[in-house]
């Protein structure tokens, strides 16, 4: 919901200013160029960056084409004989660095660090991976570094590159005991300027790294978890190995035939479990273990578990007096009693209910005010008295050297969105690169995103309890006061 409310605002925020660009080339080097939107000699909006073949001008060795913010490169396509030839998506840019004066700059420094690109329709995003172009002997010539830690402790070798995708598919053997993958480590190489896929390395689930050639789970040492897995799961759906839970408090070794459970290093249940898989699923927890025949010990003896009947007794019980499952199986492993999570479900049944009361009321404000499930109110900035003193003090500049968009949006499910953005006016074209460097830092002060739960109060219109802008009296205009101001109209409603 949070994401759909981001890409709500951001679809109409996210070029403001750009239109003011000039198209223009910036000469790097005798045989490198940008060519595109250019705003105070540095690029701003889309171009690109050519590469000239040293001994001929006419040829281009390599393009890197995109939506420019000066030395970042997003949306950016590569064609090339020398870089692979992608398409970058997402919200990391590529970044670059030039070495030497503009005008002499024969080599280009290129960051790919967490840059998501597509290969064969499929998404990865790179690890470590830094690019060094220069001229050498007359030709352009790349560098590259790959050097990222895997999951296991081991680098990566000399010529391959770590990238992290969620595109494949889990191996067989283990797709029924783990369904949600974080990422899957993959290897690729360079051949003929392009990148080749080598084979899937590492499964990263939240609880652990499966390495798909032994078959084997194991922590992910840089990871701070609760849940340490140190097992093999077979193509036969059988396992052995062992599993430590809730902070080391609870410890599983065995099989998928037999299983010891420790509690705090003490000895609590040996034996069968009705689920013999269930201690290396991906979900498993230790409230959702079920002895099936085997021996429970407790302080006050040891008790015979045979098909599981004790618990069954259990389960009903508490199954009349409608007790979610979770708090059942609180009550079956111990962890809580029965009067305990009879309260906590009266407590989870009232919070349930003001929840659903909560929602209906900021559904009926919309319905009232607007007739609508969903409203964005946007504008563009204006400037303040007090934001025109302080712009004053700090940068001898006022107002109009600044535009951008004011927006907010609601919800009838609660969730608000509201967002500044600002950008440098077309007069600030005229300031020195010092000026309009404070400028743009200014800019990035100002502009703001906030998202949560929204709610009224008298004419204040708040987001996780914080007020971002009051509504007028008559419902149409609502108004944002910082150190830029807008009134913001009704824009979209549904």
């Amino acid at each position: 919901m949070k994401e759909r409310l981001f890409l709500f605002i951001t679809t109409i925020l996210l070029f403001i200013g750009l239109a003011e660009a000039k198209s223009e080339k910036i000469k790097y080097g005798k045989f490198v160029y940008y060519e595109g939107e250019v705003v105070n000699e540095q690029p701003v909006g889309d171009g690109c960056i050519v590469f000239l073949s040293p001994t001929n001008n006419l040829e281009r060795v390599a393009v890197i084409s995109g939506k420019f913010q000066g030395n970042n490169i997003f949306k950016a396509e590569i064609t090339s004989n020398l870089l692979p030839s992608i398409k970058t998506i997402g919200i990391n840019p590529i970044k670059f660095e030039t070495q030497g004066k503009i005008g002499k700059v024969e080599a280009f420094d290129f960051d790919f660090s967490n840059v998501s690109f597509l290969n064969d329709s499929t998404e990865y995003t790179f690890i470590d991976l830094n690019i060094a172009l220069s001229i050498c002997d007359k030709k352009w010539k790349m560098n590259w570094i790959s050097d990222p830690i895997m999951p296991d402790g081991n680098k990566t070798g000399d010529n391959e590159i770590i990238v992290i995708t969620k595109k494949f598919p889990i191996p067989e053997n283990i797709a029924e005991y783990w369904h949600t993958v974080n990422n899957v480590w993959v290897g690729f190489y360079l051949n003929g300027g392009k990148l080749k896929l080598n084979s899937p390395i590492f499964y990263e689930f939240n609880d652990a790294i499966y390495d798909c050639g032994s078959h084997r789970f194991f922590n992910y040492e840089y990871t701070p978890l609760k849940n340490k897995v140190y097992f093999k799961i077979l193509p036969n759906k059988t396992w052995s190995g062992t599993r430590i839970i809730e902070d080391s408090k609870t410890k599983i070794i065995g099989n998928d035939k037999q299983v010891s459970i420790y509690l705090n290093d003490s000895i609590h249940y040996k034996g069968s479990l009705m689920d013999p898989m269930l201690p290396v699923s991906q979900s498993f927890t230790y409230n959702s273990i079920i002895p099936k025949t085997g021996t429970l010990f407790t302080s006050s003896g040891n008790k015979r578990i045979v098909n599981g009947i004790t618990e069954d007794i259990m389960r009903s019980r508490l199954e009349e007096d409608k007790i979610d499952n979770d708090l059942i199986e609180d009550v079956i492993s111990g962890k809580n009693s029965e009067a305990y999570v009879k309260l906590q479900q009266q407590k989870r049944n009232a919070q349930k209910l003001e929840a659903e009361y909560e929602e209906l009321k900021l559904a009926e404000i919309l319905k009232s005010k607007w007739n609508c499930k969903e409203i964005l109110f946007s504008g563009p900035i204006q400037g303040s008295k007090e934001g025109d003193e302080v712009l004053a003090m700090l940068f001898n500049l006022d107002h109009t050297y600044i535009d951008g968009e004011v927006a907010l949006a609601l919800q009838s499910d609660g969730e608000g969105a509201f967002a500044v953005v600002a950008v440098p006016s077309k007069k600030a074209g005229n300031l020195s690169r010092p000026k309009a460097m404070q400028l743009l830092g200014a800019c990035e002060k100002i502009s703001k995103h906030i998202t949560g739960r929204w709610s009224i109060q008298g004419n204040d219109i708040l987001i996780n309890g914080k007020k971002v802008a009051t509504l007028s009296p008559d419902n149409k205009t609502v108004k944002y006061e910082g150190m830029v101001g807008a009134i913001m109209k009704i824009t979209i409603k549904k």
